[in-house]
């Protein structure tokens, strides 16, 4: 997710031109390789979503650049197949504005499945994919560490009971950590908490170990 939003900071928000008016990569009115490459991480990662993210609805411009196709062929493909678009915003007289229109990220999919240039999301077994996940969440530190404890313990579908057994840590330390109160840093609970999420313990310890200081510092949870 934080990749996601860096992403559309670098589409929304990087200087088209530079001093002497020479366009950027990221210009618009041009097809520059690197703004495309962006625009299409960006349409792929809307239409699969991740862990915290939810699938979007896409653009004819976005469903282009998935499916190596001209904008106007989306079009017409779209209308033969009887795809309807949601209008998201007005457009504006006189300006052809392809991102006024979506098609909703179920019908996305399909459409795009029928497509010859488009390439499938690569599937992983469960349990790969889960760690993936786990893995990504607990190093997102724009993130409280009891919020993205909570959410990887949710992601292995165990109670926080049941997970604490299995961790052969205290159930009722793991709730209070998991609330955001003040707990022991108790360094052999956290790396037993590594070991039961097969994260590194290094730098998972470290985070609850910080995470102690900045409650005992403020006397209140981390601040996203």
């Amino acid at each position: 997710m934080e990749v996601w939003h860096e992403v559309d900071g670098l589409l929304q928000g990087y200087p088209e031109a530079d001093a002497n008016g020479e366009p950027s990569p990221f210009s618009n009115l041009h097809d520059f390789p690197l703004r495309r490459m962006f625009e299409t991480f960006f349409a792929r990662y809307s239409l699969f979503g991740g862990e915290v993210l939810v699938s979007m609805n896409l653009s004819m411009q976005e469903l282009s650049l998935l499916a190596n196709m001209t904008v106007p062929a989306v079009r017409t493909s779209l209308s033969k197949e009887g795809f309807k678009l949601g209008r998201v915003h007005e457009k504006i007289a006189g300006r052809p504005d392809d991102k006024a229109f979506r098609l909703k990220a179920g019908d996305a999919l399909l459409w795009l499945s029928r497509r010859r240039g488009f390439i499938p999301q690569r599937s992983l077994p469960e349990g790969i994919a889960v760690q993936e996940k786990i893995l990504h969440l607990l190093s997102n530190e724009t993130m409280p560490f009891h919020m993205r404890l909570g959410q990887a313990v949710t992601l292995v579908k165990q109670d926080t009971a049941a997970f604490a057994a299995a961790s052969g840590i205290d159930a009722n330390w793991l709730s209070a950590l998991l609330a955001g109160k003040a707990v022991s840093p108790a360094i052999e609970s956290l790396r037993a908490l590594a070991d039961a999420l097969d994260v590194p313990a290094p730098a998972f310890v470290g985070a609850g170990v910080r995470h102690h200081l900045s409650i005992e510092t403020t006397g209140a949870s981390e601040k996203p």
